[in-house]
């Protein structure tokens, strides 16, 4: 496609579409699905796109959009990108230069990164160019986000974000199975978060424990902004932020703060996030709604939930290594990643003969898995 205008869909697509020269674009899916087996699915490296997705699901192997500016709203965004080698990083959306991207409604997933720039060799953090700002509202990310400037309301990340540390970090009524992350805290940097119904109670940092202290100091924040002059003086390791709020009901003078990460109690979002995390995708459905059905009427548990997904014959399909499974069980179970000397006995436990079933068990009878199960309102 060349120059600007509008393009309507009129049929699913098995092949990409390609924008020329420096055109700005409006791509109406009208329901239809874009499929891309390689590579990206939209591709304009100069271009400005806007895509209106709502009821249409891109899949691709690579990027689902690749442009100088993007604007989503709506769909389902899918990569199926699986790095081969060390270093290498698929990006779900990449824009080029100091630009932006703008998602509402949408649900993306996938195991390449939430989005990024091009290529980034060596393992290094896939982030965005400088001053790179990335605005979303009203969607489910599942996977890592990743840049410069974010504006996030009315989303759950069902993986990590990573900010640069460079420009201003806003979330409104956000939810954090990972929690956010910066690896370097430069001038300028700023964090804040709010959340309907709560108050503010403090930041949750994880980090070396004796450079940062433990988890409700009053010197990790009391305050719902942070910014750099907070962390002037302290070693620049890899920090993890998650906001921490209280709720007073009106007829009682009973405050209770929610647990981390931050989430309000719901079978929906104990079962969504385990289709996303366990098996890659959005729930079915008739799935969806007897694995909730099972838990508000007790007849399961989280575990034997998690069980259920686990050891169905779709996960059981992909074929994961025992390094793959032991991180899978770390995100769905505990709600984190690993940490390096956990993922080496439990990867080693199965090597010499300890079977998935029993590491599995091993995860599901953990303190933290508790809690994260009492964050969702479902008994453990």
């Amino acid at each position: 496609m060349s120059g600007s205008g509008t393009l309507y869909l009129g049929e699913d697509l098995t092949v990409p579409i390609v924008i020329e020269g420096e055109s700005t674009v409006t791509i109406n899916l009208n329901g239809y699905d874009i499929t891309v087996s390689e590579g990206d699915a939209i591709v304009g490296s100069s271009s400005t796109v806007t895509i209106n997705g709502s009821g249409s699901t891109i899949t691709a192997y690579e990027s689902c959009v690749s442009a100088q500016n993007v604007t989503i709203n709506g769909g389902e965004y899918i990569s199926t990108a699986e790095p081969k080698t060390e270093g290498e990083i698929f990006n779900i959306f990449v824009i080029f230069g100091d630009d932006s991207i703008s998602i509402s409604d949408a649900t993306v997933s996938g195991k390449a990164n939430f989005v990024g720039s091009a290529s980034v060799p060596n393992n290094e953090p896939c982030a965005l160019c400088t001053n790179s700002k990335l605005t979303i509202s009203g969607c489910t990310i599942n996977g890592s986000a990743l840049a410069n400037v974010i504006d996030a309301s009315d989303t759950t990340f069902n993986g990590y974000v990573e900010a640069e540390g460079v420009g201003t970090f806003t979330f409104a009524d956000c939810e954090f199975s990972e929690g956010i992350y910066s690896e370097k805290i430069r001038d300028g940097f700023s964090i804040s978060a709010t959340m309907s119904g709560y108050t503010f109670k403090h930041w949750k940092v994880t980090g070396d424990p004796d450079v940062y202290g433990e988890g409700t100091s009053t010197d990790l924040g009391t305050t719902e902004t942070i910014d750099s002059t907070w962390f002037a003086g302290l070693d620049e390791s890899l920090i993890s932020f998650v906001p921490v709020f209280e709720k007073t009901t009106s007829t009682t003078t009973t405050t209770t703060t929610t647990t981390t990460p931050v989430h309000t109690p719901d079978t929906f979002d104990f079962v969504e996030r385990l289709y996303h995390i366990a098996l890659g995708r959005g729930s079915d459905e008739i799935g969806r709604n007897y694995w909730i059905s099972s838990l508000n009427k007790g007849e399961k548990t989280g575990s034997e939930v998690a069980y259920g997904f686990f050891f169905s014959p779709e996960f059981i399909g992909t074929n994961y290594s025992n390094e793959e499974y032991v991180e899978s069980l770390y995100n769905a179970i505990l709600g984190r990643y690993s940490d390096p000397e956990g993922l080496i006995n439990w990867v080693n436990a199965l090597n010499n003969g300890m079977t998935r079933e029993e590491v599995f068990n091993g995860f599901v009878t953990s303190p933290e898995f508790s809690e994260l199960c009492s964050s969702y309102g479902v008994k453990a």
